[in-house]
């Protein structure tokens, strides 16, 4: 019997080895510690830009107020030979009353001046300061809304 000449093709087999199949445990822990300090810092953002829109609705709110009170003083401005006492008399100096419920805690405050910045609500022409305090959801004061405008008999 003769035998066979040919060479013999060998087969080889890749295979992968056993510890290169996924990632290590250490890997996922670090992937997921570095994924929940992004997602926090992501929240933080988030949470800290809905105060801040928070903040300047109820601002807007504020400044609104003051401008519908200075315009009610510009109508209330109708007959000038009773300037400033029609202004005065509808609106008296101090705080509005009654007050605007539009923000919590909110207070209208009227001030009359005269040129040199001394209170004088029979002043002509009349300076008028109207200014707003009212308070934020968490409880802080906000006082620094302060709408002005000049009022003279015409």
């Amino acid at each position: 019997m003769k035998e066979n000449t040919m060479p013999k093709k060998q087969i080889r087999l890749v295979t992968t080895n056993p510890g290169n199949e996924g990632f290590t445990l250490i890997e996922i822990m670090l992937a997921s510690t570095i994924l929940a300090l992004v997602l926090l810092a992501m929240m933080s953002v988030t949470v800290q830009s809905f105060n801040m829109v928070r903040d300047t609705d109820e601002r807007i709110t504020a400044i609104n107020d003051a401008q519908a009170v200075l315009n009610s003083l510009r109508a209330a401005n109708v007959n000038a030979s009773q300037f400033p006492g029609n202004v005065t008399t509808a609106f008296p100096a101090g705080t509005l009353d009654p007050p605007l419920d539009n923000l919590q805690n909110e207070a209208i405050t009227i001030q009359y001046l005269d040129a040199a910045g001394n209170v004088d609500p029979t002043a002509n022409p009349l300076f008028v300061n109207v200014s707003v305090r009212y308070s934020g959801p968490d409880g802080r004061a906000y006082d620094n809304i302060v709408l002005s405008t000049v009022l003279a008999d015409f």
